[in-house]
């Protein structure tokens, strides 16, 4: 059986389903919620500070969410296609 990028996503589905989650989150939760109200603790019409050091910090945790489910999913797509299997 070949190195090929489906058996890597087969044999790693747990780390394939964190980049996608992972992904997804950052992209529909925290990213339009930075873009529509700012990182900044300027409150809302009605009172709330929704993104910002004191806000929901749903923009901080999805980044960092993103950022360690792709690191490690090239990491280790990266140690699959470049090391040898030993026998």
């Amino acid at each position: 059986m070949g190195k090929t990028l489906t058996n890597f996503v087969s044999d790693n589905i747990g780390l394939t389903l964190n980049i996608v989650v992972g992904h997804l989150l950052f992209w529909t939760l925290g990213f339009p919620d930075t873009v529509d109200n700012g990182y900044n603790d300027i409150p809302a019409m009605d009172g709330s500070i929704k993104s910002g050091p004191s806000g929901s910090g749903v923009f901080p945790i999805t980044l960092l969410l993103v950022v360690l489910s792709t690191a490690m999913w090239f990491g280790k797509m990266y140690s699959y296609f470049t090391v040898e299997k030993e026998d």
